[in-house]
């Protein structure tokens, strides 16, 4: 297998897994179909919308974004762990809050975000494609990945206390 098809590969499996993630929220949730269509789809959209812009932006800059990693995981990693909890301690007084608590971890973060720039600007210069057609790829995989992990983890019938410990 050549560099470029490992490469490849290698990204979309990391979109897949911010998909799983997605998925976990969505799944573990109460939260209605129509509501996960619209989150895949809005992924969908961010997705072509970042392919789209990787061509306007200097690769120089990455080093700047992803200096600001380690700041924003420990600040989503609090907010995570603070809306599990809470999660959990609703549901144990008998009050369903997943409706609202999956978005923490369902909705696109900025480091989320900034995986999927990156991930749609080495495709880009890899694939030596354009941007856009690169979100679209992204896009798909990633609006795939949630939808499949969403069916998957509602089939394991499981409450929204499973969605606290998640996250």
């Amino acid at each position: 297998m050549s560099y470029v098809y490992a490469a490849v590969i290698g990204i979309l499996i990391g979109i897949s897994i911010f998909g799983l993630k997605t998925g976990v929220g969505c799944g573990f949730s109460t939260v209605k179909k129509k509501d996960v269509l619209i989150l895949a789809n809005g992924y969908f959209l961010i997705s072509v919308i970042l392919g789209s812009l990787v061509e306007m932006v200097d690769q120089s800059y990455l080093e700047k974004i992803s200096n600001l990693g380690m700041t924003l995981h420990v600040f989503i990693a609090l907010l995570l762990i603070a809306a599990g909890v809470y999660t959990q301690k609703k549901w144990n007084c008998g009050h369903d809050v997943s409706k609202k608590t999956f978005l923490v971890i369902s909705v696109p973060c900025p480091v989320c975000l900034t995986a999927l720039f990156v991930s749609c600007m080495i495709l880009a210069s890899t694939l030596e494609v354009s941007g856009w057609k690169v979100g679209i790829l992204v896009g798909l995989v990633f609006f795939i990945s949630v939808i499949s992990s969403t069916f998957v983890f509602r089939k394991m019938k499981r409450t929204p206390e499973d969605l606290g410990t998640a996250m």
